[in-house]
């Protein structure tokens, strides 16, 4: 083991983790921290809607089981240069602690971007951890019980049965799949009509994941046109929000009782607390675009050549479009495997290169039995079927992806 070099993780998501296990499976030890003792399956979370007892949580000490990589439940505080210490604060330890590195590797993850909308964080329910999914089917649950004891003509039985998917992004397309196959069960259950249930897809663009391919962006789009149940609003900002509706820029205004926000994600709000530099002196993190932590193309924090962000931490600039990489799981784990090969090679005093992030694609799920998606092979793109037989085969795709994180790619 490489004992002399310490190397300090700070997040154990998909970024992080990779990290952290490309290391060890290179006889390096590093110290990983995170303030949850588990490892949250984000992708999977809106199969949880309708697979309830689909866990989206592994325990780090599963996943590091028979590892030599240390781990540490606790909040980081401060990163203090000047003594090469990351401060952080454990529960039940009334005062702070430190950590010493040599290396430091920031994967703090991401957080919801409410985009200053008024309203929207204190009306609307997230959707990027588990606790939220568990909210939601909360809320829905009671809001359907609610509407059993109304009359079906009343505004407020319409808005009980009602919900907002606020963006259209991954996210929002995936959640309102799940949504279209959960709600008519759930209806069921308190003897509502299924076909009262109406689900408004709200998104600023005049299409579906319309800041990705153009060919799936127009497929997911179509198909969420043809479910009876779905209302899509297209090229439609939500200006505000309130506790059973939002008003869209031309004014109009929506109502339900159930809003839930998926327009976008924005950097940790760490990096908006200012870290010591080595005078001593209080200095601020250089952000960029959706407050990422600027690097350079090997993932160093510019100005600190010690330091990596990574994942959704890092604003990383795809060296040709010179446009950000996208923030999903893919990508983070490239960043994790590729920075801890960049350390490897500072450390044995050898030349960096830059490792190539060509993504393979972006796998779409529609429902719990339904997918589609866009795959790179080679020089060709493939559009995945979303028919209800050829769409099973790309939901299946996806299916076996995540399974082999699930049960591979983390566990090596």
């Amino acid at each position: 083991m490489q004992a002399n070099h310490k190397i300090v993780i700070i997040g154990a998501g998909y970024a992080g983790l990779q990290a952290a296990i490309e290391l060890e499976k290179q006889n390096y030890q590093c110290v990983l921290i995170d303030k949850n003792d588990y490892h949250e399956l984000l992708p999977e979370l809106p199969h949880k809607i309708t697979h309830k007892t689909l866990n989206t949580q592994i325990p780090l000490s599963e996943l590091l089981e028979n590892k030599s990589i240390e781990f540490m439940k606790a909040e980081v505080k401060q990163i203090n240069y000047q003594n090469k210490k990351v401060l952080i604060h454990r529960s039940g330890n009334p005062e702070n602690s430190s950590v010493d590195f040599d290396s430091l590797i920031l994967a703090l993850g991401s957080q919801t971007n409410y985009f200053n909308i008024p309203g929207l964080q204190e009306n609307s329910l997230g959707f990027i951890n588990t606790k939220q999914v568990q909210d939601l089917e909360s809320k829905l649950e009671n809001n359907f019980a609610k509407a059993k004891n109304l009359d079906p003509s009343s505004d407020e039985y319409k808005e009980l049965l009602s919900v907002i998917v606020g963006g259209g992004g991954l996210t929002g397309v995936e959640v309102a799949g799940e949504l279209i196959y959960f709600l008519p069960d759930l209806a069921k259950k308190y003897n509502l009509n299924p076909q009262h249930i109406k689900i408004y897809i709200i998104e600023a663009f005049n299409a579906l994941m319309a800041a990705g391919d153009k060919d799936l962006s127009d497929k997911v789009t179509q198909f969420f046109r043809q479910q009876k149940q779905v209302k899509l609003v297209l090229g439609q900002p939500i200006e505000e929000a309130f506790e059973d509706n939002v008003r869209l820029k031309d004014g109009k205004v929506i109502k339900a009782k159930t809003i839930l926000w998926t327009g976008g994600i924005r950097g940790n709000c760490f990096f908006e607390l200012e870290f010591i530099n080595e005078a001593g002196d209080l200095s601020k993190w250089l952000l960029g675009r959706g407050l990422r932590v600027e690097v350079d193309e090997f993932l160093r924090v510019q100005g600190r050549p010690n330091t990596y962000a990574i994942g959704d931490n890092a604003l990383f600039l795809d060296p040709i479009t010179k446009q950000p990489f996208p923030l999903n799981g893919q990508a983070a784990c490239k960043h994790g495997v590729a920075v801890a090969h960049y350390i490897m090679a500072t450390i044995n005093g050898q030349t960096l290169t830059a490792e190539n992030f060509k993504m393979q694609g972006v796998l779409v799920s529609l429902g719990p039995e339904i997918g589609t998606g866009s795959l790179e092979i080679g020089q060709k793109k493939i559009i995945l079927p979303s028919g209800k037989i050829l769409g099973k085969l790309s939901r299946k795709v996806k299916t076996a992806v995540e399974a082999r994180y699930k049960y591979f790619d983390i566990r090596r």
